[in-house]
Parts: structure tokens; sequence; C-alpha cells
């Protein structure tokens, strides 16, 4: 990223290092995804928000950029992008016209869009073409846990890919989770139980047979397999509640029940916590605390209507479904509904602070990441970005005097005095996409009102936290917070 927001392309002979050469200066986020056979032109998105994405072909000859299927408008979706072998079709998966991204094909000379799935009702997020152009293997995010699927160009059928090593396919939405040999047809992807280490595997379309490639070493933590759930919230659909999945992740049964538990509420907001326990939390359950990750309303994963529910004036809606996550965690008999804390980043920070605000009488403490206090100042901010229409679509549109009061009315910041648990709140200093000012203002506004917040900054990191140190330092100090809101520890 040239200046932390245009992400240039540059091409560069591996051989040669000082070949490299500038072919798009770009204005935005752009992704290359797929060479054309003759290697003449780059597919690549530009990125705005995860329901706004446009396609282009950027021809690295003429360095010339071309908008395709502009007549879709902003509001559409793409994903992974192949090339067919002849270099007439690009493959790819978009949310077009449908509920959830479909496998489409687009025959670049006519322009003509064609569908090749259907009523899989659920997401296909990456692809790969085998060796001989007749097949393509593609993931879809069933309930989460991305599956491998199969389909046939000739009779245009898909099948979905059983007897799968048990555990969940890694892939993130946007990066490649599939990889095709280059002569055969095989494809090789990464294998996560829900506990233990990561495995390569491959799986031959051929005779249908999988092999492992990669043997961790073994992982001695007794852990126990995650259970999705869907725990019922506040409004009904068609009579009944409407239910909200969440990943839960308890620890060995050596330990005695009832179990604290620890919310962690993802970022997006359009975006959506799989069944696979991240790293940072697996020293909370092998402590022996339950993890639970909500997809509130407005993840993705679960159709665009799902998505929506959480726009403009709903905002609050969510925030609803952590109260409501809170009942349920009362209802379970291995819970302890007296121990519960939340925590969560950029988006999942404001959730975190927005559940504070509401519920604080029902948490013991919180962990802010880097999220924002004030939605109108966070929205004010994007304008510096490229994408602040997109925002503006998902939370609203701050210029608006009328929007302007309700943000204000909902925001954090508003209701400091609220918070009546310890909190902390870590925020990186070059932090483009959620300025500092969105973390410094909450700490100051916190210890006005006599609350107690433990703040850290760190001076070299951005929307992240990722340099070994810091990693070190931060885990430490949320780690502690949460031994003793927890499980009664000193810090």
């Amino acid at each position: 990223a040239r200046n932390g927001q245009d992400f240039d392309i540059y091409l560069m002979d591996p051989a040669d290092p000082s070949s490299v050469e500038l072919v798009l200066e770009a204005d935005g986020e752009f992704w290359p995804l797929a060479w054309s056979p003759d290697g003449r032109y780059i597919a690549l998105t530009r990125y705005l928000s995860h329901t706004h994405t446009a396609l282009y072909l950027l021809d690295v000859e003429t360095k010339s950029l071309e908008r395709l299927l502009a007549q879709w408008g902003d509001a559409v979706s793409f994903q992974a992008v192949e090339w067919s072998h002849d270099g007439r079709h690009l493959f790819f998966s978009s949310d077009h016209d449908a509920e959830f991204h479909r496998l489409l094909s687009y025959e670049l000379a006519t322009g003509t869009v064609a569908a090749l799935t259907q009523d899989i009702g659920w997401d296909v997020i990456d692809l790969e073409l085998t060796p001989d152009g007749t097949r393509i293997a593609f993931l879809v995010n069933e309930d989460s846990a991305p599956t491998l699927w199969v389909l046939d160009l000739a009779s245009g059928a898909p099948r979905r890919v059983d007897g799968a090593p048990s555990g969940f396919v890694r892939a993130q939405l946007g990066f490649e989770g599939l990889y095709m040999h280059p002569r055969h047809a095989r494809v090789a992807l990464d294998i996560n139980p829900a506990s233990g280490a990561t495995s390569v595997y491959s799986y031959d379309l051929d005779d249908s047979r999988w092999s492992r490639w990669t043997q961790p070493a073994a992982d001695e933590t007794e852990r126990r397999p995650v259970e999705i759930v869907r725990y019922p919230t506040f409004d009904l659909v068609d009579g009944t509640p409407r239910e909200v999945p969440a990943a839960v992740f308890r620890p060995a049964a050596s330990f005695e029940p009832p179990y604290p538990v620890l919310i962690v509420i993802h970022g997006g907001p359009a975006a959506q916590a799989g069944p696979v326990l991240p790293r940072p939390f697996a020293i909370v359950v092998d402590g022996g605390a339950v993890v639970i990750q909500p997809n509130v309303r407005g993840s993705s994963g679960y159709g665009k209507s799902y998505m929506a529910l959480d726009d403009g004036p709903l905002r609050e809606d969510a925030v609803r479904d952590i109260g409501a996550l809170l009942d349920w965690v009362g209802t379970q008999p291995d819970l302890d509904p007296e121990r519960v804390a939340v925590m969560g980043a950029s988006y999942g920070g404001y959730m975190t602070l927005a559940a504070l605000t509401h519920y604080s009488d029902r948490l013991r403490c919180g962990i802010d990441m880097f999220g924002f206090s004030n939605l109108v100042t966070f929205l004010k901010a994007s304008e510096e970005h490229h994408f602040p229409d997109a925002q503006r679509a998902e939370f609203g549109d701050e210029r608006d005097p009328e929007t302007r009061a309700f943000l204000e009315s909902i925001s954090p910041l508003s209701h400091a005095e609220r918070i009546t648990v310890p909190l902390m709140i870590y925020q990186g200093a070059n932090d483009v996409r959620i300025k500092p000012q969105e973390s410094r203002q909450m700490v100051e506004r916190i210890r006005s009102t006599g609350g107690t917040v433990h703040y850290i900054e760190a001076a070299d990191e951005g929307h992240d936290l990722s340099r070994p140190l810091n990693l070190l330092y931060v885990g430490a100090a949320y780690g502690d917070l949460l031994n003793e809101c927890l499980f009664g520890g000193t810090t």
C-alpha cells in the first residue's frame, strides 16, 4: 500500500528483482486475482467493503484499466476469480441478483453471464480450474465451515465432496484456500481440526481419493469438539424467534462446571466467525473457560438479508443479539452467567463497547481492540479513505442532521458512564482505518466519569496487532484482566 490505503500493482520477474515495474498506480484497494493465459491481462477487484467490490481487467502492456459489469452497480460483491484456459471466459463468485454468492461465468467477447450454481444455499468463496479445463473445484462456506465441491462444466452438475478428513478447510474470504496441481486434477488445501494443528491434504478429482501430506506435532491438549449452536434472539421470523448462529468452544472435561465465558465478537461487521478456535483464545479454553463466537445479525455467510439486518437505524439490534446470548448463557447448566467477559477487535471492538454500555450489570469486564467509540467521528474520518459511501450505506450518513443525532445517541462514547466494569483498550497509533482518537476519546471519557480503563497504544502498529513483542505484551495484559474477572485471580 503506497500510503496505507492505495494498493498499487507492480510486476517483477522473480529471477531479476531489478525488473520491478509499476503497472497500476491505484486509487483505492486493488487486489490482483488471476492472470490471463496469454499473460497480458490481470483480473482484479477493487475492495470498498465486504458488500461493495468491483471487478476489473488490467492490461499490463498498455497499463489501461477496464471495469467489468459496471451495470450491476456498486452494491455487489465479487470473490474468487479464474480464467478459462482459452482466455474467453472468467469464472467467479458473486452475490449479484442472489441471496448468496453463486459461481458464475462471464464471456469477455459478448459480456454474457451464466449462473453455474443456483440452489446450493451457501456462499461460493474460492475456485480452481482443472488443468484440462473441464471441471471446477470450489469451496462453499456451509454454516461457517468451508467444504469442497466439484462442478463438471459439460454436464453442469455440481457435487459436494463427501468423506473429507475431520476438520475444517482453512480459507479466508478473498484469499486462496485451494491450489490446483498444474498437470493433474488434484487440489491441495489446508484442513484445520477444531483443536490441533493444520495439515495439508490433497484431493484427486479422478479417483476421489484424499491424501495427507503433513503430520504436525501431536497436540497433547485435551479439547472437546466445537459445537455450532443457534440461540433465540429478540425478534420473530414467521412467528418464531430468530436464531443467531454461534461457535462454542468448551474446555476439557477435567474442568468442573459451571465454566466462565468469554464472548468474542468478530469485526466487519460483514465478516464471520468460523468453527476454528483462534490461537489467542486457546489458552482461555485450556484454562477452563468457554469461548463463544457469535455471528450476530450483519454477519456474512448467511445471505444478504441477514447481513442487512443491522444496517442504518437497525444498528442496535446487533447489540441486542449479544443480550440474547447472555440470556442463553443463563439457560445452560454448564455455563456461569455470573462470570462473563466480552471482547472484540475493530467493529467487534465497537460492539464490545456497546455491549458494555447496555449490559455492564451482566458482564465482568471487556476488552476493546482498536474499535470505534463514536459513529459520527468514525464515519467522518472514513472520508479520508476510498469507501465512505459503502460505510454510510452500512451505518448511516452522518451528514444528515437527523441521522447524525441518531448515531450520536447510540454511540458508546455518549454513554461511557454506563460502563461500570473494568475495561482494557488497545490501539495502534498508525491505524488509518479507525483513527487512534476513537480509543483516546473513550479512555478520556471513561476516566472522567470515574470508570476503570486500562489503555495500551502501540507506536509501531496500525489496524492490527502483529509485532511479536507487542503480541506478548498486549496478550499478557488482557490475559491478566481475564484471569482477574473470570477466574478470580489478581493482576
